[in-house]
């Protein structure tokens, strides 16, 4: 154990120093979908994915059981992930993180939509080991080598969710979806039984809007849903009829009003509903907003969005709540 804790600190100084991260720096655009072990060594760049993959090759021929560990969606930032479980004896596994400072992770900056371990074997109770890959949305969801292993890195819950009726078929799978890079982004999924499902294993601290796969494309299943970190579930049905004003002020790092900018409140009505806009001036450390539908999930857009902005709710003593 000892020797194996020493061995994984030599990988990550080794890839510090002779591998650049190219996060944020430079997009591949190449139809690659993962690199070789030669094609790692010979670019010595690559982003997260490079790095997991990198850090898993040496690990392994140092004789260190090792896995790619893959966050699909950020539940309340943009972006996705990848790391590493070390499986170091006769300890338990460990957490590895070759692209981060602190490389041993036993707990993570913020919620992950989903922890998924990638695997050899085929593992039963996956969706793809269930139903015809043809009625999965494109992504992991439709390999079977892979195990949830979420709640190794965070609290998580069930999430209950009411079902609109489709308006044909009879879907007997729902997905739930994570806003992520200013679209819905499909992470997991639930039987639907009787106009319900649950989504097993959720984040806490998170809100999941249901969706159905239908004709290649995921339509709105059911309201967003938000699991409260205490475990508690609440579907926000946004109420036309008891709107109400807010007022939204500055919030480091989520908002910051720039004089001359517009600013365009949105309301989740089974698609963003405009509900006004304002014009920031000098000094503006806050916006007012009227005829707010009330139980609504929100979302503040600038003119100059990067398309990183995070829906809230607003709670009824005006407190603001980001996801």
């Amino acid at each position: 154990s000892r020797r194996a804790d020493t061995v994984l600190c030599r990988i990550q100084n080794n890839i510090a120093t002779t591998f650049a991260d190219t996060y944020k720096v430079v997009e591949r655009s190449e139809p690659l979908p993962r690199l070789g072990a030669l094609q790692l060594l010979f670019r010595e760049k690559g982003e997260c994915e490079d790095i997991a993959d990198l850090a898993t090759l040496m690990a392994r021929v140092n004789g260190i059981p090792s896995a790619v560990e893959y966050i699909p969606a950020w539940a309340t930032a943009s972006g996705l992930h990848y790391m590493n479980y070390m499986d170091i004896l006769p300890r338990r596994g460990r957490h590895f993180d070759a692209s981060n400072k602190n490389y041993f992770m036993d707990t993570l900056p913020r919620e992950p939509a989903k922890v998924i371990r990638s695997t050899y074997s085929r593992q039963a109770g996956t969706l793809a080991m269930l139903v015809d890959t043809a009625r999965i949305p494109p992504g992991f969801l439709r390999i079977p080598n892979y195990r949830d292993v979420t709640q190794e890195y965070w609290t998580t819950g069930d999430v209950p969710a009411q079902l609109f009726t489709p308006e044909k078929g009879a879907p007997t799978v729902a997905y739930a979806a994570v806003w992520n890079f200013r679209k819905w982004k499909t992470v997991w999924w639930g039987k639907v039984s009787g106009g319900h499902t649950l989504f097993h294993k959720m984040c806490v601290g998170a809100v999941y809007l249901p969706q159905y796969y239908s004709n290649g494309k995921m339509v709105p299943a059911g309201w967003p849903v938000v699991l409260r970190r205490d475990g508690a579930s609440m579907a926000l049905n946004p109420d036309s009829v008891h709107p109400h004003t807010i007022t939204l002020r500055d919030d480091l790092p989520y908002l910051t009003f720039r004089a001359g900018k517009k600013y365009t409140l949105y309301y989740w009505d089974s698609h963003w509903t405009k509900c006004g806009t304002q014009l920031a001036y000098t000094g503006n450390t806050n916006m007012r907003f009227e005829h707010v539908p009330a139980n609504a999930l929100l979302l503040l857009v600038p003119e100059y969005s990067q398309k990183k902005e995070r829906p809230f709710i607003v709670l009824e003593d005006g407190t603001r709540q980001w996801f």
